[in-house]
C-alpha cells in the first residue's frame, strides 16, 4: 500500500510540513498509522462546500485555555460575539462525505438540553433556525442527505453532532477515544 510518508517523491512535502520527521507526528498522535491511498487520477474533482448551521455565543473564558477549569467558564460574565457553527460537505467520486453535522434547531425547545447541566443553562446561547440545519442546507446545494456515504465527526460536542438525524443511511466515523468517553457518565456530564 502506498504511503506518502515513505515516498521520496514527497520528501519536499515532508521537509516543509513535517520538518522531515513524520515519525515525530506519529509519536505525538498527530498522524495515525492507517494506510493512505492516493488518488491515482489527477483529473479527479473534489468539491468542498462550507456550510453554516446556525450560530453560538459562548463565554469569553472558553476561548483561552487557562487554569480554573469549568468554574472559570461558568463564573465568567463576558460573552463572545455570535460565532458561526460550521459543517462541511465534500463531493468525492466515491460519494459525499460530511464533516461534522452542525447544530439542530431543536436546541430552542424546552427540555432539549438537560436542565441540571450548568453549561447549557449559563454558558452557551445557540441560535439555529430549521432551514439552517444541515439537511435543508445540503438539499439547497443539490445533495440528498439520505445519500451521503460517510459522516466524519471531529468530536462529539452538540454543535458538531446536532444534525446526525439527517443521515439515517450514512456510515458515521468518530474516534474510538471520543466514543468511549461519550458513553460513560463523564461523557454525559461534559455534554
Amino acid at each position: 500500500m502506498y504511503d506518502p510518508r515513505t515516498d521520496p517523491a514527497v520528501s519536499p512535502y515532508n521537509r516543509l510540513f513535517m520538518g522531515g520527521r513524520p515519525n515525530r507526528l506519529l509519536k505525538r498522535g498527530m498522524m495515525s498509522e492507517q494506510k493512505i491511498r492516493p488518488v491515482e487520477d489527477r483529473n479527479t474533482t473534489f468539491r468542498i462546500h462550507p456550510l453554516q448551521t446556525g450560530r453560538v455565543q459562548i463565554k469569553s473564558a472558553q476561548l483561552r485555555r487557562r487554569r480554573g477549569g469549568p468554574a472559570r467558564v461558568l463564573l465568567d460574565h463576558a460573552w463572545t460575539g455570535w460565532l458561526p457553527i460550521h459543517a462541511w460537505a465534500i463531493e468525492h467520486p466515491e460519494g459525499v462525505i460530511v464533516v461534522d453535522t452542525g447544530e439542530t434547531a431543536r436546541t430552542s425547545e424546552p427540555g432539549y438540553f438537560p436542565r441540571w447541566h450548568p453549561f447549557y443553562r449559563t454558558s452557551a446561547r445557540i441560535n439555529v433556525a430549521p432551514e439552517q440545519e444541515i439537511g435543508p442546507q445540503l438539499r439547497q446545494i443539490g445533495i440528498k442527505p439520505e445519500e451521503v456515504r460517510t459522516v466524519v465527526l471531529t468530536h462529539l460536542h452538540t454543535d458538531h453532532t446536532g444534525g446526525l438525524r439527517h443521515f439515517p443511511n450514512s456510515e458515521i466515523l468518530v474516534s474510538g477515544e471520543d466514543y468511549r468517553d461519550a458513553r460513560g457518565i463523564l461523557g454525559r456530564m461534559r455534554g
